[in-house]
């Protein structure tokens, strides 16, 4: 485009002014991106995916890093109030069973004295 008097020259400045701003951002876009993606954790999750060819993110990660954590902790709580609950149901048979015992074991004694007491006056 030739330029030929003032009206075009100021047409042809708004337009450089408004592509150099799009490249300007263009380039801002780009910095920041790369910016994002040299960090030490997208570094290290960026290898961790090629290492096992698994796609890994932020989000993701922890995600699933909440769930393991959670999952382990339900686990452990789990076995401790299994534990607990085992050990009072033990406690309450073992219970039952003196109880049983005593029971049949009081209903036999007088027999085993009188059965005692027999033999020991023959």
């Amino acid at each position: 485009m030739k330029i030929k008097n003032q009206e075009d020259l100021s047409i042809e400045i708004k337009r450089l002014e408004e592509k150099s701003k799009s490249q300007e951002q263009y380039l801002l876009a780009k910095v920041h991106t790369l910016r994002e993606r040299y960090t030490p954790v997208n570094m290290i999750l960026n290898s961790l995916s090629s290492l096992t060819g698994i796609p890994l993110n932020k989000s993701e990660l922890l995600k699933k890093g909440t769930l393991v954590s959670l999952t382990f902790i339900a686990q452990a709580l789990m076995r401790k109030s299994e534990l607990k609950l085992e050990t009072l149901v033990a406690d309450f048979l073992n219970k039952a069973v003196e109880k049983i015992k005593n029971i049949f074991s009081s209903k036999d004694e007088p027999e085993n004295q009188a059965d005692a007491e027999v033999e020991s006056a023959n």
